[in-house]
């Protein structure tokens, strides 16, 4: 999450192990969440990728982006 910029946080490394504080949530990091928010959004963004080993965030945020989009032109006819 650190590393993609997703929260703000500082990683301190140790002879004995890490320590992490995190300070707050990025821009990136409130789009993330609001894209999955809604759990019709979220069943559907993980029945579309449960077929998948693996899906990066990046590629989380674009479908969960691409479910929002295809609810609100199904309940308004908005051609997005």
């Amino acid at each position: 999450m650190l590393d993609g910029k997703y929260i703000n946080a500082r990683y301190d490394k140790y002879a004995s192990g890490f320590s992490l504080m995190v300070f707050d949530i990025t821009w990136s990091g409130h789009e993330l969440l609001d894209s999955i928010r809604d759990d019709e959004v979220w069943n559907q963004t993980k029945k579309a990728t449960s077929t998948l080993k693996s899906v990066s965030i990046g590629v989380l945020k674009n479908v969960a982006t691409a479910v929002l989009t295809g609810i609100i032109k199904q309940n308004t006819g908005l051609p997005l």
